[in-house]
């Protein structure tokens, strides 16, 4: 700040030399810093609703995504006891068609 008003000094006034600067900090009446605390806790309530929401929408999300998984692999699996069942009938209707050719043949 002293080099910004030396610089104007110098350009607009010439012989006229800053030594120091010195700011004080404002008294803020203490309505405005209540509002201003408020509006600061409000921002932070939404920030804090807004991840909320998001954590909530990841968690749908892996949930509906582990529900998939769990029916494929249910299917999969039912997929595998149906080929199973018909192997195993397969063998039966070939065990039953040769005992049946044996008797024919006696």
């Amino acid at each position: 700040m002293k080099d910004a008003l030396q610089g104007d000094c110098t350009r607009y006034a010439p012989g006229i030399e800053i030594m120091s600067v010195r700011v004080t900090k404002p008294i803020i009446p203490e309505s405005i810093r209540r509002n201003f605390e408020q509006m600061a806790e409000e921002r932070t309530k939404v920030v804090i609703a807004i991840e909320r929401l998001k954590v909530v929408e990841k968690e749908v999300e892996i949930n509906i995504k582990k529900a998939i998984s769990e029916a494929e692999k249910s299917a999969n699996v039912s997929k595998i006891l149906m080929k199973q069942q018909e192997i195993e009938n397969q063998m039966y209707m070939a065990r039953e068609k040769s005992l049946a050719d044996t008797d024919f043949y006696r």
